[in-house]
């Protein structure tokens, strides 16, 4: 993740014709703010579905990515916030946002008040200067620690391969699988 002079981490407003990151990882933690759009997201070994005010949370390494459905029309709007867990330090009044770290490796959906104040912290946070950008994530973060209705999306057995071959095979697959989905594909078909 590329980060400009004077970031720690990256904040960053994305809206295009559709989102278009294939399945891929970083050492970043991710926290993602989906503004407008729906389809399928990709977590680890988790595949579920996605609309607006999707809020996720993922772990450094944690396979993920967010796909539109052929027929999409509109925009493509989110949040996505990376940062490395040492960029917040060791200090023990963020034990729970930790904690909420080693949980976000197998990704954390937020959902209720909590993704709904979150969402308004991360919306003009971009915007904001450096340090006070800073402050705004780990207010948000600590929030999100605190944050009841929230569900772990891959399975707890999950532990994610680092082979940058089998991730671009793998990608290719999911392009096709997405791109069948309107048709229906059958298992024999897409293992070819």
């Amino acid at each position: 993740v590329s980060l400009k002079a004077g970031e720690s981490f990256a904040c960053r407003e994305f809206a295009t014709a559709r989102f278009f990151s294939p399945f891929h990882f970083h050492p970043e933690c991710e926290l993602t703010l989906i503004e407008a759009s729906h389809g399928l997201r990709f977590v680890g070994d988790s595949i579920e579905r996605f609309g607006a005010g999707d809020l996720v949370l993922l772990g450094p390494g944690l396979p993920h990515y967010w796909n539109n459905p052929p027929d999409w029309r509109g925009k493509a709007k989110s949040i996505v916030v990376q940062f490395l867990p040492e960029v917040l330090g060791a200090a023990p009044e963020l034990a729970a946002v930790r904690a909420l770290l080693q949980r976000a490796g197998r990704g954390v959906h937020f959902t209720g008040r909590a993704a709904r104040e979150a969402t308004i912290r991360l919306r003009g946070m971009s915007d904001l200067a450096p340090l006070p950008r800073l402050l705004r994530l780990i207010e948000t973060l600590h929030l999100l620690a605190a944050a009841r209705g929230t569900r772990l999306l891959a399975s707890a057995g999950y532990a994610p391969v680092f082979n940058v071959e089998d991730q671009s095979r793998l990608a290719r697959v999911l392009d096709y699988v997405n791109a069948a989905l309107t048709e229906g594909v059958e298992q024999r078909e897409a293992a070819r």
